[in-house]
């Protein structure tokens, strides 16, 4: 399988692009997700894979050739 060729230019190897939301010439905006479906508990080390909410993270990065970018996260909350 080829990998998403927008994780190599961002350069992160678990956040894979799952849409461009908007492509102008002003501006872009991206959606992106983790890609693993267990996590391990950072209290605990407990494995799960059951999610409780999902909420939505704007990181805005520099211009990029005079457009502003936008990374929408969509980062979970496991129980």
């Amino acid at each position: 399988m080829i990998p998403d060729a927008m994780t190599f230019r961002l350069h992160l190897r678990r956040i894979r692009v799952v849409a461009v939301v908007v492509d102008l010439i002003e501006k872009l905006v991206m959606e992106a997700a983790d890609t693993h479906r267990v996590v391990r508990c950072e209290m605990c080390g407990f494995k799960t894979g059951k999610v409780y909410d999902r909420r939505r993270y704007r990181v805005h990065d520099l211009p990029t050739r005079g457009r502003t970018t936008t990374l929408e996260w969509m980062r979970r909350r496991f129980q």
